[in-house]
């Protein structure tokens, strides 16, 4: 049994010249959603599309990667996605597991906050 994967990450990419089908982190606009399909909405309706065979450097280039992680060896292709957005800019969208999102709360927002559930915290008197 694979880990769970329960939280998803959207960060914004942007094509590599001269490399077709491939594109690179910008660093820009990254944030959390609790369910993939928050990301693929505009998808949905019609506005937004997925990008056939798109690869992210970073992911798609790292040999331990394609080997052993499904998100990225076609074992679970659904799980990462290259959206181009109605806007012309482009979204990966990468479902994370629970580790992960835990540790993302602390340090990336979530799309929509109101549904994330509090972590549990020790007070001192513990």
């Amino acid at each position: 049994m694979g880990p769970v994967m329960v939280d998803t990450v959207g960060a914004q990419v942007e094509p590599v010249p001269g490399r077709d089908g491939w594109f690179q982190l910008t660093g820009a606009r990254i944030v959390r959603a609790v369910a993939f399909d928050e990301f693929m909405a505009g998808v949905h309706r019609g506005e937004d599309s997925v990008v056939p065979g798109a690869r992210v450097i970073g992911f798609h280039d790292q040999a331990t990667l394609m080997r052993d992680d499904a998100r990225f060896n076609g074992q679970s292709p659904e799980a990462c996605r290259v959206i181009r957005r109605a806007d012309g800019d482009f979204m990966m969208v990468l479902e994370i597991h629970a580790a992960e999102a835990t540790l993302l709360r602390f340090v990336l927002p979530a799309s929509q906050p109101a549904r994330d559930d509090p972590l549990p915290r020790a007070s001192s008197a513990d």
